[in-house]
């Protein structure tokens, strides 16, 4: 993943759109999705299973708030399945990122 941009595309994620100042370059919703979903693609190539990838479960909306789950030394996002699986039932939008 690009470190220029995953950033901001977190904050969006996170903070949602709305509360980000309102200029003719912020990102909707749909566009920040289509960059995680470009990227998550990217990190597949470069993991030895799918699974251990970044892994983005959405609503396909935007929630009012989100989750960043980020794993611990050694792991991959498989191993915080359980705990994204909950906040999405919960009805929050979440990322589970795969650190290098």
């Amino acid at each position: 993943m690009k470190i220029n941009y995953i950033l901001p595309l977190i904050l969006t994620v996170v903070f949602g759109c709305t509360h980000a100042p309102r200029n003719p370059d912020s990102l909707s919703f749909n566009q920040v999705v289509q960059q995680i979903q470009s990227d998550i693609a990217q990190d597949k190539l470069l993991v030895s299973e799918d699974i251990h990838a970044t892994r983005f479960y959405s609503h396909g909306r935007q929630t009012a708030k989100s989750i960043l789950i980020i794993h611990g030394l050694h792991e991959s996002p498989a191993f915080m399945h359980g705990f994204s699986q909950y906040f999405f039932d919960k009805g929050y939008n979440v990322l589970s990122l795969r650190l290098p």
